[in-house]
């Protein structure tokens, strides 16, 4: 008899390394889309101050100018730190998984991000007595935070290597 050659494990042992190499590969890429998540979650909300807080504050005082019964710096200081824990609770309680939602099913783009920013702001006449001069900072707010989220969570083609060239350079 003769003995066949063992080119078929050599092929099986090169196949199931070239398929950790690709397990490890992707599950390097979930980490780190995870990571980029979480890191975008804690500090897209942090734009809401500069860019709807401050417009908040100035058309608060404009229509009901001592409301409040606080000096203008301390309500300016209030209104900051209110609207950035509300941002908070809505970047991570729907932003987050909203946008965990649209890359799955392949639609995370800037457009839909900025739809989904805008219901918190057109659902405030259900839930807020004030809302006619809240409609626009909080849509602001919520915009301005879609869109830095979208920045710091967005997929770069030149950053990941396409899944086949590890196939491509396992083969040779």
């Amino acid at each position: 008899m003769i003995a066949k050659p063992h080119v078929g494990r050599t092929g099986q042992k090169g196949l199931a390394d070239m398929s950790r190499q690709i397990i490890g590969h992707h599950r390097a890429k979930i980490v780190k889309d995870v990571l980029a998540h979480l890191v975008a979650a804690a500090v897209a909300p942090l734009i809401i101050p500069f860019t709807s807080g401050w417009l908040f504050f100035l058309l608060h005082e404009w229509f009901y100018p001592s409301v409040w019964g606080l000096p203008p710096l301390q309500s300016l200081i209030g209104v900051s730190i209110n609207s950035t824990a509300v941002g908070y609770f809505f970047t991570w309680f729907y932003g987050l998984p909203l946008a965990v939602i649209l890359q799955r099913v392949n639609r995370y783009q800037i457009s839909y991000l900025l739809v989904a920013s805008s219901l918190p702001a057109l659902s405030l006449p259900f839930w807020q007595t004030q809302w006619t001069i809240s409609i626009l900072p909080v849509w602001i707010a919520g915009a301005s935070t879609a869109y830095v989220f979208w920045l710091l969570t967005r997929r770069k083609a030149r950053r990941d290597p396409p899944s086949d060239t590890l196939a491509s350079r396992a083969h040779g």
